[in-house]
């Protein structure tokens, strides 16, 4: 279980930036917020596919699990990639 608890710490701070964006003014600290939880995403997207190819496991819930991170990294990565773009139309044209 504790292979989730950093997807669920990234869920939140994706979350908060979330909130961020609709009660604070968005400036480029939040746009950079969201680049680098993006970009954490990405990374551990990329490591989970790494322990599941490389270091492979004999039990079977070492791919349940991986599976259920992928796919909340997966989610994650896609909503802050659209929360990018929504944040970057408020900062880039003005």
């Amino acid at each position: 279980m504790k292979i989730l608890f950093f997807d669920f710490l990234l869920w939140l701070l994706s979350l908060v930036s979330l909130l961020f964006y609709f009660t604070k003014k968005v400036n480029l600290l939040l746009l950079y917020g969201i680049v680098f939880l993006g970009l954490l995403s990405i990374i551990r997207i990329s490591w989970i596919l790494y322990d599941c190819i490389f270091k492979r496991k004999g039990n079977f819930s070492f791919y349940i699990l991986s599976s259920l991170s992928f796919v909340l990294n997966g989610t994650n990565a896609i909503f802050l990639f659209f929360l990018f773009l929504l944040a970057l139309g408020f900062t880039g044209s003005h």
